[in-house]
């Protein structure tokens, strides 16, 4: 258990450092991880559709049967809410 908040805290660290432009901090968290033996399990959820079929994503697995529908889906949700962003 202790293991795996320290390897979600490192990458949500590791993510944060990225995301404001000091990569070479990300990196640098992300080496000492590895290297450190702590691993980052992909992120899974869980969603159920209306006809009571339970549905697993995992993090950038694409083996679904309809992976193409869903990413031209999550294309056009994450394309609103940029355009939505703008007007805030």
């Amino acid at each position: 258990m202790y293991i795996t908040l320290l390897s979600s805290s490192t990458i949500l660290l590791a993510n944060t450092h990225a995301f404001l432009g000091n990569i070479q901090e990300a990196i640098r968290l992300r080496t000492n991880s590895v290297f450190n033996g702590i691993i980052k399990f992909p992120g899974i959820s869980w969603t159920e559709t209306n006809d009571g079929e339970i549905h697993e994503f995992i993090a950038h697995d694409i083996r679904h049967k309809q992976t193409k529908e869903i990413y031209e889906e999550l294309k056009i949700m994450s394309d609103e809410i940029s355009r939505r962003k703008m007007f805030l």
